[in-house]
């Protein structure tokens, strides 16, 4: 019997997609929501307790609201506001979703060059979402729940994993569905008493059984979500959605050729589903599907040349972990994104802004009357919402909008049309501007 060798030639190709995790973790940020959930660490930390109002609006201050990300907020917290480790933190979370997919599909497929090659087409559709926001997270443990439910020995680790998941971020429920659908495709009763077991654990996290309303809560406000683009369904012909509209074909055509058993449709058909409703859910959807597509290639029994997995993973880890460490990013605010220039001009105030300006106005610590929304959806109401898109547009609603609210301060996009309406309007003066956005203020201030 030939003896494995720890790694040879072909397996350079396993070193293929950290590249792009390292261009992930380069990348300027520009995610808005990441930004609020370092605040809510910090007073949560202060407090001693998960936040079950909100503490950062003007708008909806006081309101009922529970804080889904509440561990991971700790963790944001305790990092620092000075944002230095943030390209390594991305590199890392990137790095561990697709290590666990790559393992999964190494284990259908016994290929260095098959697995890297699904991990890369997976990367293609996964860069756009490998950003600082708590749902990065999200997609590690969805793809260590992947990894763990096909490996027997490690089942006792479900409940464990599915508790920090919920600490972590409300997409939990997508496992709890994922190890249902897995218990009814093997028609598995321990699946079942998994998922029950799950579902119990994450009611003892630190918000009890109200982690459940937090999820319902969310999935109550659709109207709310409409209004933002990421929960809109995907464009299939887009360039950004043209690798999961891969994945789909990839399926269909290896479900018509027998490539993927009748049962495992309990699995599939649902996500594929899923994927297709909404942008937010290619990325889940995929870590799902893609190993499925992967396990369609019977090429043969293992090599006995081949490494084992744990040491390729080393292997891999050696010449990577250098890379990510020297190459990740400055993790400087994306200027573009979010008002760095200008903001320093605000005085504390009623401001009207959008959702993006709000998530980074909380981060930088800005007394509350400045906030005016940000992007906690589950919180703001449909008409609040709407009311404040009709007004960053400029419609003659505005007036009556920044009555009743008391605005005296404005900080919007240059290519805003309240920007046109703001510039014909007596009584508003500009006290500072950017390349793309611009504070106004009343003139009795």
């Amino acid at each position: 019997m030939k003896s494995r060798r720890l790694a040879n030639i072909s397996h350079v190709w396993l070193v293929v997609p950290w590249l792009g995790v390292v261009l992930a973790a380069k990348r300027p940020i520009r995610d808005n929501s990441f930004l609020w959930h370092i605040e809510a660490g910090h007073r949560q930390a202060e407090a001693g307790r998960v936040l079950t109002t909100d503490p950062f609006s003007l708008s909806f201050s006081g309101q009922p609201w529970r804080t889904q990300s509440w561990l991971l907020e700790l963790i944001y917290a305790r990092l620092g506001n000075a944002l230095a480790w943030v390209g390594p933190f991305v590199g890392l979370m990137s790095g561990l979703t697709l290590l666990a997919i790559g393992v999964a599909v190494h284990q259908k497929t016994r290929s260095a060059r098959w697995t890297a090659g699904v991990i890369v087409w997976l990367e293609l559709l996964a860069l756009p979402y490998f950003a600082p926001r708590p749902v990065l997270v999200s997609f590690v443990f969805l793809a260590l729940l992947v990894l763990v439910l096909r490996t027997k020995h490690l089942r006792w680790a479900i409940p464990l994993l599915m508790w920090v998941w919920a600490s972590m971020h409300g997409s939990f429920i997508l496992g709890g569905g994922l190890i249902l659908l897995e218990g009814l495709a093997h028609r598995d009763r321990r699946r079942i008493m998994d998922a029950l077991a799950a579902g119990f654990g994450v009611s003892l996290t630190a918000h009890g059984w109200h982690v459940w309303e937090i999820v319902f809560r969310f999935l109550g406000s659709s109207e709310s979500l409409d209004q933002i683009g990421e929960w809109a369904p995907p464009d299939i012909l887009s360039r950004q959605v043209l690798p999961f509209t891969a994945v789909v074909v990839a399926i269909l055509w290896v479900a018509t050729r027998g490539g993927i058993p009748t049962r495992a449709l309990w699995v599939v058909a649902p996500f594929l589903v899923f994927g297709l409703s909404t942008s937010r859910a290619i990325m889940p959807a995929s870590l799902v599907l893609i190993v499925y597509v992967a396990s369609s290639n019977r090429s043969g029994r293992p090599n006995p040349s081949e490494p084992s997995v744990v040491a390729t993973v080393f292997v891999v880890a050696l010449i990577v972990l250098p890379l990510l460490v020297s190459f990740s990013g400055s993790s400087q605010l994306d200027p573009v994104r979010f008002p760095v220039a200008v903001s320093s001009s605000l005085l504390n105030m009623p401001t009207f802004h959008d959702d993006v300006v709000g998530g980074y106005l909380i981060f930088r610590g800005g007394d509350p009357a400045r906030v005016l929304i940000d992007d906690r959806a589950e919180l703001y109401s449909d008409e609040f919402i709407r009311s404040v898109v009709a007004t960053r547009n400029g419609t003659p609603e505005w007036k009556a909008f920044f009555e009743t609210y008391g605005i005296e301060q404005v900080l919007i996009r240059k290519a805003d049309g309240l920007a046109t309406a703001l510039q014909m309007t007596p009584g508003w003066t500009e006290v500072a501007s950017d390349d793309e956005f611009v504070v106004w203020r009343t003139a009795n201030r």
